[in-house]
């Protein structure tokens, strides 16, 4: 089914439970990244990313205070875009 791997990244995409859960059993870290909020329209989907992962990335401070709810350790990488010039 899987190969082994430590670590698994997912980037704003959602992975269901069954294969959260796999990749768990198998001792794989997931670290998730999204810069949008996904919460809002995603509901179920992003609490089942929330229950599973071990890392956050996240894209502002605004959505690393969203996320501290769930008690999952979090770190902010600021987008490269430059909005003052948009």
């Amino acid at each position: 089914m899987f190969c082994k791997f430590d670590v698994v990244f997912i980037q704003v995409s959602f992975v269901s439970g069954f294969w959260l859960r796999s990749l768990k059993k198998r001792g794989a870290k997931i670290i998730y990244d999204f810069d949008d909020a996904v919460y809002s329209y995603s509901g179920e989907k992003f609490e089942t990313m929330m229950k599973y992962c071990d890392q956050l990335v996240v894209a502002t401070p605004y959505l690393k205070d969203y996320v501290s709810r769930f008690k999952v350790p979090c770190e902010v990488i600021y987008s490269p875009v430059d909005t003052d010039v948009i």
